[in-house]
């Protein structure tokens, strides 16, 4: 006590002092929780004369109700076939819009040019319009895209024997899709349709042979492996290697338009795919496609060779069985040489090198066959080959 205390005693007040209330002996009843963080009372020993509700625990989600997430790989995937999809239309509509050009050129200036009836003339436009019409799409493509032109157009070395071998395997596989092909033709004329309209291989002279051959079995695959087995394979193959050769090759046979054409050329595109998935050269896929179309042309200008019927007939039927035959032979010895190297690595396995993990796994089977049904542009492809079927009925 100081001395302000000492001399300023505190008055009694006109009530007694009162003594601070002690707890009941026994137990104590429970504090009520109130609504503060650490379910603190309003002050100790005070407990509230009625319990505090107690918030409802939180319900699950129904699995229904829950949000559905975008699989980047579908989404990809699709998106990769609409791409490539439309240049395959870009490509059918830029090659109508080149023809019309030169036909209104010629009706323009008069000229003596009939392009229906002059089969040379028509060599020359398909010669000429045809790489112009495959290539700057898939060119434009690929300068908007901006890829890796190092994964677009591969050429890794393999050695001799197996380029040979490799080559007749994928020319076989072409090849024998002519005999499908012809079912669907004679399916089609037995239905009543009529021939689809040829603008190569109608010539009868050695000039509209050489042009042709120039033009169908050298500029054009080139052209076309630049822009199917490289642009759009390449596309595709960030989903999985089975995924692009399918994708590829169905969009290479849609291109075709024509049905036996569109059977002939996904089943040569299969081949062709295979190859360059197997080989990762794309001079490979162009060699096989340069004999195909090259035997195709030759074949056509057979009678230039003054054969008789039998020997025509003949030698066409040569053309399709010898390079078939060896096709078989050589896929054989690829699947020996293949499992001889899978048991020399069981028996002394190699280290591995450490390659970095995909940024998307490679989709399954069935994954890539509904992203193959799902993808609109695709389906316009479809609907392309169909109306062009029907015209073949009017």
């Amino acid at each position: 006590m100081n001395s302000y205390d000492a001399w300023n005693p505190p008055s009694p007040g006109p009530y007694p002092a009162q003594a601070a209330p002690q707890p009941p002996a026994g137990p104590q009843p429970p504090v009520a929780q109130g609504p503060y963080p650490g379910g603190c009372a309003p002050y100790p020993g005070y407990a509230l004369p009625y319990p505090y509700p107690a918030q409802p625990a939180a319900v699950p989600r129904p699995a229904s109700f829950q949000p559905k997430r975008r699989d980047p790989r579908k989404h990809g995937a699709r998106m990769a076939l609409n791409q490539t999809a439309a240049i395959v239309l870009v490509q059918t509509l830029l090659g109508l819009l080149l023809q019309l050009v030169v036909l209104a050129i010629c009706w323009g200036a008069s000229l003596s040019l009939d392009l229906l009836t002059d089969s040379f003339a028509m060599v020359l436009l398909t010669t000429a319009l045809s790489p112009l019409a495959t290539g700057l799409p898939a060119l434009g493509w690929l300068l908007i895209s901006k890829p890796d032109w190092n994964q677009v157009l591969r050429f890794e070395r393999v050695g001799f024997f197996s380029s040979l071998l490799w080559v007749f395997a994928g020319l076989g596989l072409s090849l024998a899709g002519n005999y499908p092909a012809m079912l669907v033709d004679a399916l089609l004329n037995r239905l009543g349709a009529k021939e689809p309209f040829q603008t190569l291989g109608q010539g009868d002279s050695w000039v509209n042979l050489a042009v042709e051959f120039f033009g169908v079995a050298i500029l054009v695959p080139l052209v076309e492996e630049f822009a199917f087995r490289g642009a759009i394979f390449s596309t595709l193959e960030k989903y999985g290697g089975g995924f692009a050769i399918v994708g590829s090759a169905l969009i290479f046979g849609m291109a075709h338009l024509n049905p036996s054409s569109v059977v002939f050329a996904s089943i040569a595109g299969l081949g062709m795919a295979l190859v360059y998935a197997k080989t990762r050269n794309l001079w490979l896929t162009v060699a096989i496609h340069a004999l195909n179309n090259g035997i195709a042309v030759v074949g056509s200008y057979s009678g230039l060779l003054g054969l008789s019927d039998g020997g025509k007939s003949l030698f066409e039927a040569l053309l399709m069985i010898i390079p078939v035959a060896l096709g078989t032979v050589s896929f054989m010895i690829l699947l020996v040489i293949g499992h001889r190297k899978k048991q020399a690595a069981q028996r002394q396995p190699q280290p591995q090198p450490q390659l970095p993990p995909p940024a998307l796994a490679p989709m399954r089977g069935g994954e890539a066959a509904v992203c193959l049904l799902s993808a609109p542009l695709l389906w316009g492809l479809f609907v392309l080959c169909l109306a062009q079927a029907l015209i073949l009925f009017l």
